[in-house]
């Protein structure tokens, strides 16, 4: 099932494959001559049906599948977590230290502001792996 977390690579993959037109993304998934043609076939189209019902049944409020979030079933029920976006906290912050958004000319027509990350005393930037692993 593409929507369980240890499948997420498979639902990258086939995305991408989706993305660029005639990308096969069982050149991705199998070694070369792997399979004869009718299994390939097969494999290509149960990985366009899993990716198609993936995006339909999949809630477009939570990003939860449709069959868990809106389930009715008193077994299934959701805890609350919290996630920061560090970026857009700064942002927020300088909008208010500087008064964003009031008659000051700071925000001109057109301008937003963003952010830029910056390593404190000089450390090298995270590894995709790092950075993730540290969300837990």
């Amino acid at each position: 099932m593409l929507a369980l977390p240890q499948n997420r690579t498979y639902v990258t993959l086939l995305r991408a494959a989706k993305a660029w037109p005639g990308t096969d993304p069982l050149e991705m998934l199998l070694p070369p001559g792997a399979g004869d043609e009718e299994l390939r076939r097969r494999l290509r189209a149960k990985l366009k049906i899993g990716l198609q019902l993936l995006e339909d049944e999949t809630c477009p409020q939570c990003g939860q599948p449709i069959w868990w979030c809106h389930a009715t079933l008193n077994t299934v029920q959701f805890d609350v977590e919290t996630s920061v976006c560090y970026a857009d906290a700064a942002i927020e912050k300088w909008k208010h230290d500087v008064g964003w958004g009031e008659k000051n000319g700071l925000n001109e027509p057109g301008g937003e502001p963003y952010a830029v990350l910056k390593m404190v005393g000089g450390g090298r930037r995270p590894t995709r792996l790092e950075g993730l692993e540290s969300i837990g």
